[in-house]
């Protein structure tokens, strides 16, 4: 995981190096034209080291973050059984249809409303949802 993260810190400071060369050659050829001050020069460079800062950021948090996928994504996600769970049956969680097993080992009929608790390989662990009155 580090090693990704450095990789894409890396592949933005080049980034952004390059851009930086770009931008500071134009503000150098137009200041020495006379069309740009020097104080638009600064001006530009405070805005751009903040627009710069900030995507940095960004990249950082995104690339830390850890993706979801798979069966552990769902927990705590609520679906609707399609096939009774007695003791194992099918859920429909987030438009996938999963197989399932009821959690209490309870049979939960077609039609309820289910939560997911856990899941053990690819079969998902639920819980009936109470019916709200």
């Amino acid at each position: 995981m580090k090693n990704k993260y450095i990789e894409a810190v890396i592949a933005l400071i080049d980034e952004i190096a390059v851009i930086t060369i770009l931008l500071y050659t134009i503000l150098y050829l137009l200041h020495r034209s006379g069309y740009i001050s020097l104080e638009w020069i600064i001006f530009i460079s405070i805005i751009f080291a903040a627009i710069v800062g900030a995507l940095t950021y960004r990249v950082a948090r995104i690339q830390a973050s850890e993706a979801k996928v798979g069966p552990e994504s769902l927990i705590g996600v609520k679906g609707e059984v399609i096939e009774d769970l007695d003791p194992e049956g099918k859920v429909l969680v987030e438009g996938e249809i999963w197989t399932a097993i009821s959690r209490s080992g309870e049979v939960i009929r077609r039609g309820e409303k289910i939560r997911v608790t856990s899941y053990k390989g690819l079969t998902l662990i639920v819980e009936k949802v109470p019916r709200k009155r």
